[in-house]
């Protein structure tokens, strides 16, 4: 069984994968969890969702459960995986070439967040060579791996041409169609207004919305968030300016950034995703990491990676600092907790 995940992507000064620096070009998150991996023939492939700005350099990964077969550097009984550059149909049958992009690929257990391998390169991607990695990633025949049953394979992308998806998305408004408001109701009991045009041409959650009649929103021009929580004003309305400049800021506010990742999630807006995680990342500490930890577990986000690697350095001693943080995660979510136990045991 595959189970493709949100894609997300690190932080501009926080990486999970490659050297904390801040990167030049675009960079992009790839993800894929695997259950039952080695159940797979050899030679059997898995893709990722493809991530990227259309009309761009976009790309995926390329994994292989127990390894390639039919090339000269094959390997048996392990798992290979590769990033795979996708070029924009307007140069794919060019000499196209992407120089000197940094990726990096780890694979971790989800049972086991002590069972991991991170490896991670410098490539020229062109028409002859549009994918690069390594054929062992992991050798199932290490005792480490003995006991998996899931895996999280993710890479990092970095340097890739910089494309503004904005301009792609809007460049086809229709400025001569009657302006349509929609009405936001929030929790806090006010009513923000947007532009209906703008909320179809950036997301595929209102394009839905209000394309077809079936919707209660799209007969009325109103969305009613007034029960949700994570709707705040603030939250919405950086959802609306995401969609106008394709940027965000949470000025060192976790919860706004939090709240705009899930509805960013929500809205299918996955830059808006990708920055949120960046701020996330670059407000990660000590003393917020189990409550991110607790409300983003199960994501396989490069936030939850990155919470996981705070928690592991330095022997597990945030779990000894922050005791209380672990008695109110233990209650709220038991599951989590249990691992987080189990860790620090091992």
């Amino acid at each position: 069984m595959l189970v493709c995940c949100q894609r997300t992507a690190p932080g501009t000064e926080t990486s999970t994968i490659l050297p904390s620096h801040k990167p030049i070009g675009r960079q992009e998150w790839l993800q894929l969890t695997i259950s039952d991996p080695q159940s797979y023939e050899q030679g059997t492939s898995l893709r990722s969702d493809i991530q990227g700005p259309t009309g761009s350099f976009r790309c995926q990964l390329l994994v292989y459960p127990t390894g390639t077969s039919g090339a000269s550097n094959s390997v048996a009984n392990a798992l290979a995986a590769f990033v795979e550059l996708i070029p924009p149909a307007s140069v794919a049958e060019t000499s196209w070439a992407c120089k000197d992009v940094m990726y990096g690929i780890a694979a971790r257990s989800t049972e086991s967040h002590t069972a991991e391998v991170t490896r991670q390169d410098t490539f020229t991607f062109d028409k002859s060579g549009n994918d690069r990695g390594w054929h062992d990633i992991i050798r199932w025949n290490d005792s480490k791996w003995a006991t998996t049953t899931s895996i999280c394979v993710c890479a990092e992308v970095r340097g890739l041409p910089v494309a503004n998806s904005l301009v792609s998305d809007v460049r086809f408004v229709d400025f001569e169609e009657v302006l349509q408001p929609v009405a936001f109701d929030l929790p806090e009991g006010c009513r923000l207004f947007f532009d209906q045009r703008l909320l179809v041409a950036r997301s595929d959650y209102f394009r839905e919305m209000f394309s077809e009649s079936k919707w209660l929103e799209g007969q009325k021009q109103v969305v009613d968030l007034s029960t949700d929580q994570l709707a705040s004003k603030g939250a919405i309305s950086a959802i609306f300016r995401f969609i106008i400049s394709g940027s965000f800021q949470a000025e060192g506010d976790v919860d706004l950034a939090f709240a705009v990742r899930a509805l960013g999630d929500r809205y299918c807006l996955k830059e808006l995703v990708k920055l949120a995680d960046s701020e996330l990342l670059g407000l990660l500490c000590p003393e917020n990491c189990l409550s991110l930890l607790g409300r983003l577990s199960g994501t396989n986000s490069s936030i939850e990676l990155a919470c996981w690697k705070m928690i592991q350095a330095d022997g597990c001693k945030l779990l000894e600092q922050q005791e209380q943080q672990l008695h109110q995660l233990i209650e709220e979510n038991p599951s989590l907790a249990k691992q987080l136990i189990l860790l620090n045991v091992k």
